[in-house]
């Protein structure tokens, strides 16, 4: 199946609202959209939960563990409400030990897609993959 991802976001950053004001004057708001945006997939995970039991190994997620449905992903998503640590392989390339918890999105460029992404800790994981093959 293909199809595309838009990522629309604002990241808004300032001092602490008062009275009935939703965000005060004096911020920084930036915009956050994927490049290129839309970007086109081949395959995806669809919006995936999780329950991870794993404070001492890393586990795969089953898109891209071997046999899965994605080999070579371009867009990572990971949403977590506790501390996990995680390792990514793309290209030739392992990042081991990303500490991570809340939002993660990452674009992978097309000569060095994501081949593996593993999660290690406890608690609820949110996540989403998308790619071309």
């Amino acid at each position: 199946m293909s199809g595309q991802i838009s990522l629309n976001a604002l990241l808004q950053a300032g001092p602490a609202a008062s009275g009935d004001q939703n965000f005060p004057s004096g911020t920084t708001t930036i915009p956050i959209a994927t490049t290129p945006d839309p970007k086109v997939y081949n395959e995806d995970s669809g919006r995936t939960n999780i329950t991870l039991n794993s404070p001492a190994a890393y586990v795969a997620l089953p898109p891209l563990a071997p046999g899965g449905l994605l080999t070579q992903a371009h867009t990572l998503y990971l949403r977590t409400a506790a501390p996990m640590t995680v390792r990514l392989t793309f290209g030739s390339t392992l990042l081991d030990g990303l500490q991570i918890q809340g939002t993660f999105f990452m674009e992978f460029p097309p000569g060095t897609p994501l081949t593996l992404c593993e999660v290690k800790g406890a608690g609820a994981v949110e996540y989403y993959v998308a790619g071309n093959q």
